[in-house]
């Protein structure tokens, strides 16, 4: 499909813009098939050769929103002006990351009314099937923990440390009469 449409050509900062026709497959840097005219957005220039304009309309060309909006302020087409989309890149990671907030919140408040409907349906129980199913259920009984005081584990470290110790001293003094014995042979 051709399509009529603006191809930048401008320096950074300096925006120009040729007004070609070309395939819509194609960015619009790349090659196109004929170039219609110009527009400056800051001097506010704009040439297009009309004939050929209507030209590539009548075969089937179409425009794109902003050269047709520049077409039918220059009354070369007549029809009502297209709203413009502009997508720019921060609007539309701040969508996603509203999306997300939105969908977070939306897990969060249906968690909260899932208790709050729990806790008053609990409210709503008589007192006396309250006191029935505390009957029925056995209530947990929570050990606390035994306190081992620092003295203790102090001294298990201290006698670990000693037998170890002693282990080690038998074990060289077997290892030394090995190596005599070996000498003395």
């Amino acid at each position: 499909m051709l399509k009529i449409r603006f191809v930048r050509v401008g320096k950074k900062n300096k925006p120009f813009f040729r007004i070609a026709v070309g395939d819509s497959r194609r960015t619009p840097k790349g090659k196109f098939i004929e170039k219609l005219g110009y527009y400056n957005p800051l001097k506010k220039e704009k040439s297009i050769n009309k004939e050929r304009v209507l030209h590539w309309l009548s075969n089937g060309a179409q425009c794109s929103d902003t050269v047709h909006n520049l077409l039918v302020s220059l009354e070369i087409i007549k029809g009502p002006k297209r709203k413009i989309k502009i997508k720019s890149k921060k609007s539309s990671s701040a969508e996603a990351t509203a999306y997300k907030k939105s969908a977070d919140d939306k897990a969060v408040a249906e968690k909260k009314s899932v208790d709050d409907k729990i806790v008053t349906d609990e409210k709503e129980k008589k007192p006396e099937e309250i006191k029935e199913k505390e009957k029925k259920e056995p209530k947990e009984i929570k050990e606390k923990p035994v306190d081992v005081s620092d003295e203790t584990v102090a001294e298990k470290k201290e006698e670990k440390s000693e037998a170890q110790t002693e282990e080690v001293k038998e074990k060289k003094k077997e290892d030394r009469k090995e190596t005599e014995a070996k000498e003395e042979k």
